[in-house]
């Protein structure tokens, strides 16, 4: 394993390419064919309860009451805002054959009741509860306002991600960005693989997609730290961005961890019944897609991007060590000349000993004698 891993650092451009046709060949099957609906919706029923947007307190009131009557029988459910900005709503998918005309036709009058009793919450508050029926074929219950609310959360992670490690890791900008952007990756190619082999999207298939953004920013930065870990080490110095990269790989932990989610999800799906199935499948692809950036795309699209801002760092360091020198035989410079001046002056303001006086004294007295 260590050795596949080694020789796929170098490999960036083939795993971009093979990223860059599967991601070309699911927008293509995406814009032509559209997301595969839930194979169990399609012949199906839903009941829609809609209301506008109040409290918490309200929407649990109301969904309960829908619950009590409804979800006994329903294969599934959704709830929150869908289409419209200020409306919330509650659906309910039943299969084809459900006989739901005593459900609904009790719904209908167990919230008109509610409504025309003065001293009722709802009533008090003048909450509108209105109740529909369809008979579908292909409903298609993945609200718009999860998708975008789900691509405005995973930005925003991935900004967070960015000045967080950024900051985190010493500044270091190229690590910041490889794990923003390996996190935006990982949701994207759960996506396309969803689109791709034709997966029932169902509403839980936001939430395998999340996972799988999580998942790979978790398994990339687990990579990321030993990198920045061993670039630490004297022993590394001497190696190049590829090989600190190879030897970093958290490859033991990554399956691990893959490994532990995968099994998480099936057991969920296969305990949850046939809706869980979709969302156990969706998550399982995420996982995938997760590892597979986490152990081989992420470490060898970054080696490259390591490599030059290791270069620019060393590019950096050897000026500042130069410009350090420098200015340190400038001081010594300048402190040897204050020395040297000073040395000057000393002997210049040396007092002068007469010394001929004397001796001229002493030549004197010995002609004398």
């Amino acid at each position: 394993m260590n050795k596949i891993l080694k020789k796929s650092v170098k490999k960036a451009t083939l795993l971009s390419v093979i990223l860059a046709v599967i991601l070309a060949a699911a927008i293509v099957v995406g814009t032509l064919f559209g997301f595969n609906k839930d194979a169990t919706v399609n012949n199906s029923q839903t009941v829609t309860i809609s209301t506008y947007k109040h409290n918490a307190a309200f929407l649990d009131d109301i969904k309960s009451d829908c619950e009590d009557i409804l979800n006994e029988s329903a294969i599934y459910e959704i709830d929150g805002d869908v289409l419209y900005g200020d409306m919330n709503e509650f659906v309910y998918v039943f299969s084809a054959d459900a006989d739901l005309e005593e459900a609904v036709a009790e719904l209908k009058a167990h919230f008109e009741a509610r409504l025309a009793d003065a001293t009722d919450v709802l009533a008090i508050n003048d909450v509108e509860v209105n109740i529909t029926w369809h008979r579908e074929n292909g409903v298609s219950y993945l609200g718009n306002g999860y998708v975008c609310r789900a691509i405005i959360a995973g930005v925003v992670f991935a900004i967070l991600a960015f000045v967080y490690v950024t900051l985190r890791f010493s500044k270091r900008w190229d690590i910041g960005l490889a794990l923003a952007l390996a996190t935006l990756l990982g949701a994207v190619s759960t996506t396309a693989l969803i689109a791709l082999l034709r997966i029932p999207v169902t509403a839980s298939t936001l939430y395998a997609v999340v996972i799988s953004g999580l998942l790979t920013a978790i398994t990339v930065l687990m990579t990321l730290h030993r990198v920045r870990l061993a670039s630490k080490d004297e022993s590394t110095k001497g190696q190049s961005a590829y090989e600190v990269l190879a030897n970093s790989i958290a490859w033991k932990e990554i399956v691990a961890l893959c490994s532990i989610v995968a099994i998480t999800v099936l057991l969920a799906g296969i305990l949850v019944g046939k809706a869980g199935i979709w969302f156990a499948v969706s998550a399982l692809l995420g996982v995938i897609a997760s590892a597979f950036i986490g152990l081989f795309y992420a470490p060898a699209a970054y080696a490259p991007l390591k490599s030059v801002v290791d270069a620019k760092i060393a590019e950096k360091t050897i000026r500042y060590k130069g410009a350090e020198k420098t200015s340190t035989k400038v001081k010594k410079s300048a402190k040897q000349e204050v020395k040297e001046e000073t040395t000057e002056e000393i002997v210049e303001e040396a007092p002068v000993e007469e010394t001929e006086a004397p001796a001229e004294e002493a030549v004197e007295e010995e002609n004398n004698d």
